[in-house]
């Protein structure tokens, strides 16, 4: 349904995070995943460290694509609270407006419309374009895929 990438769209910055939608990604599950039924405690958890395969990972990407590994199998509600969980500890480090929150609220999102929670999904979309027309301008690409994610989400209402 929605084209993803791992880019933050500006000048190549290293604080981009993975995202994923679980309706059009192939099985590309990390290895050596641990099912858990418990996400994290805390979003400082996750922004301190995760737990896979009893290795400590302290990577908000790992994080992510943790979540990821979750929707690709089919586990949409523990990846919804990783994500949720991510995003919290993501705004406490980097703020509201930084490209790796919007990035996380974006794939968020994703993951809403795929659950068939359009309204939420619709919500965090509003949202990150609102952050992206003020920070980056109306013509930037990562605005005109917001404003893309937002019509096809729409388009399906």
């Amino acid at each position: 349904m929605f084209s993803y990438s791992s880019k933050d769209g500006i000048n190549g910055n290293d604080y981009s995070v993975p995202t994923c939608n679980p309706s059009s990604v192939t099985n590309n599950t990390p290895p050596a995943l641990v099912k858990t039924s418990k996400p994290p405690a805390t979003a400082s958890d996750i922004m301190e460290t995760t737990n896979v395969s009893g290795e400590a990972i302290a990577s908000l990407k790992d994080t992510i694509q943790r979540g990821c590994a979750y929707a690709n199998e089919g586990n949409l509600a523990m990846a919804e609270k990783i994500y949720e969980q991510a995003l919290s500890g993501c705004e406490m480090k980097h703020g509201s407006q930084h490209q790796a929150t919007l990035a996380i609220m974006t794939t968020l999102g994703h993951l809403y419309a795929d659950k068939g929670e359009a309204g939420k999904a619709e919500r965090l979309y509003r949202k990150v374009l609102d952050v992206e027309e003020q920070t980056l301008g109306r013509d930037d690409k990562s605005t005109l895929g917001t404003v893309l994610n937002l019509g096809a989400l729409l388009s399906e209402k």
